[in-house]
């Protein structure tokens, strides 16, 4: 995975070295589990939309985060999908061209067998949109489907912390297969 040690620069400047108020402030302010903003601290790249909420809670410019892990041109094309959803043309925005192609990630669970802990929050988003999208590999017909980002050490080494895996409730069930169970 490719780190961006400016951006990490940028967070360690602002959070500092440790743990603290402010970096349990700022990862409760994103929805990250605390661990999330040490990885950022790290140069890890935060989704586009992670990078504009960053840049609100320091009160920076979002160019000046975007730069820093280049995600600049995805701002862009998130100001032009902006203008054509305000525009009321939700087509030439994606939204039903590449239903079948991505699958929303809502959140973020503690995989194994420990009390579950699942963090979801679809943060004012439509059914289907999110911040972060998995492109799944092979045939997924299944509208439904959504990822999840692995939290914790319970399920290693078959999962490890920040895995995505694709939930399908439309497959049926095959006996010695993995499975998400939300009861």
């Amino acid at each position: 995975m490719r780190t961006y040690p400016e951006f990490g620069r940028f967070m360690r400047e602002r959070l500092g070295g440790r743990r603290d108020a402010m970096h349990k402030s700022l990862a409760d302010y994103l929805g990250v589990h605390p661990s999330q903003v040490s990885a950022y601290k790290e140069g890890q790249s935060p989704s586009l939309i992670r990078c504009i909420q960053i840049a609100r809670f320091f009160g920076e410019s979002p160019e000046e985060i975007t730069a820093l892990v280049e995600k600049g041109p995805e701002l862009a094309g998130l100001r032009e999908l902006l203008r054509d959803v305000l525009a009321g043309d939700l087509t030439s925005a994606g939204e039903t061209e590449s239903a079948g192609s991505r699958v929303p990630v809502v959140g973020h669970v503690e995989a194994g067998d420990v009390e579950l802990a699942f963090d979801y929050t679809d943060q004012g988003f439509p059914p289907g949109v999110a911040d972060e999208y998995l492109t799944p590999s092979g045939e997924l017909d299944d509208p439904n489907a959504y990822g999840l980002v692995i939290r914790g050490e319970s399920m290693e080494p078959l999962f490890r912390e920040g895995d995505r895996v694709v939930v399908s409730p439309a497959r049926p069930f095959v006996p010695k297969r993995l499975y998400v169970v939300r009861s």
